[in-house]
């Protein structure tokens, strides 16, 4: 009866020492996967890293255009501030808006506490 009894536990033992080989064959599995993964990560990342150092150096030789050149007249500049200063007072009115909500924002906060 004891005998038996042994046998069965032996016998899971061996099932478990078995499932935990397993285990462990498929993680090392695993293991080798993801790191093939990551060299190949690194890989694309240095690639990447080496377009946008590239595209940054690109960045820094900006041409010239030729509405750069330097202003001939009080005309040319006043043509090119007369769109800017029509958009002042709908700027202003839009500052003045925030203004107004940023105080209903603290009003309702005082409101609740």
């Amino acid at each position: 009866m004891f005998e038996e009894r042994f046998n069965n536990i032996d016998q899971r033992f061996n099932q478990i020492d078995q499932r935990l080989d397993g285990l462990q064959t498929d993680m090392n599995a695993m293991k080798g996967e993801m790191k093939a993964e990551f060299a190949e990560l690194r890989n694309h990342m240095g690639v990447l890293y080496e377009e946008a150092l590239q595209r940054i150096a690109d960045t820094r030789e900006i041409p010239t255009t030729t509405s750069s050149k330097p202003l001939q007249s009080k005309d040319d500049l006043g043509r090119r501030l007369d769109p800017l200063e029509a958009l002042l007072p709908v700027v202003q009115e839009h500052a003045a808006k925030l203004e107004r909500h940023d105080a209903e924002i603290e009003r309702l906060k005082r409101r609740r506490k």
